[in-house]
């Protein structure tokens, strides 16, 4: 008598290696996603604090504006020609401006024009033009 063989499929590995590859695919890409959103979310913060103090300076700026604009109001003739200030936005950078009296103003209604609004660092600039390739300089064999 003959034995029958069994005849197995050589499918059952094949799609195991394949479900296997496509859940580390899917969980790379779940990876790389959160920690772009998480990138996101830093820089987003990053930004809205810088943008929330620099409108705070703006507020500050514009208040000793109208302060100025009003005591020349009150007092013209004593009123300052050119009027330099700075604006403390964070550690890092200031707001500078510059104010002039407007000549062809009325007399009545003095007003300043604004011939500076700058955001200048505070941070000395250092160029670092060296590019390390391997840590520390060194191969490590």
């Amino acid at each position: 008598m003959k034995k029958k063989q069994e005849v197995r499929p050589h499918t059952f590995g094949l799609s195991l290696l394949l479900v296997v590859f496509l859940v580390l695919c899917l969980m790379t890409f779940a990876a790389i996603s959160i920690a772009e959103a998480r990138n996101d979310l830093t820089g987003s913060r990053k930004k809205f604090d810088k943008t929330a103090a620099y409108n705070a300076a703006v507020d500050i700026a514009e208040l000793a504006i109208a302060d100025y604009t009003e005591s020349a109001a009150i007092n013209p003739e004593r009123a300052e020609k050119v009027i330099d200030y700075s604006v403390s936005i964070d550690e890092t950078d200031q707001l500078n401006i510059r104010l002039v009296l407007d000549e062809e103003a009325e007399a009545d209604h003095p007003r300043y024009q604004v011939k500076r609004w700058q955001v200048v660092s505070n941070v000395e600039w250092e160029a670092n033009d060296t590019l390390e390739v391997l840590p520390g300089g060194e191969l490590g064999w």
